[in-house]
């Protein structure tokens, strides 16, 4: 999941912070999910999958096609 939060964060131009701020969360957590310390808990995955453009099943490792 770390590395498709982070390509789909920067495909979109996004940073770090500005992803916290739409998730309600700090930079600091979306730090700690890029880098696999913490995971977004399951409630805040669709939210998450939405604001980045992808599926769901993306953020778990399946190939966008």
């Amino acid at each position: 999941m770390k590395d498709a939060i982070r390509e789909a964060r920067c495909k979109l131009g996004m940073n770090q912070t500005e992803l916290a701020e739409i998730m309600g969360v700090t930079q600091s957590a979306v730090s700690h999910w890029e880098t696999g310390e913490s995971m977004p808990t399951a409630s805040q995955i669709p939210k998450l999958a939405e604001v980045l453009k992808t599926k769901v099943s993306v953020l778990f490792g399946e190939k966008a096609g």
